[in-house]
């Protein structure tokens, strides 16, 4: 989950958590 904290700072990176969750 701290990974998921990292990507925040990146926008690019939001979509790939979303897909990550899903």
């Amino acid at each position: 989950m701290l990974l998921v904290n990292k990507k925040q700072n990146r926008p690019s990176t939001v979509f790939v958590d979303s897909e990550a969750w899903a």
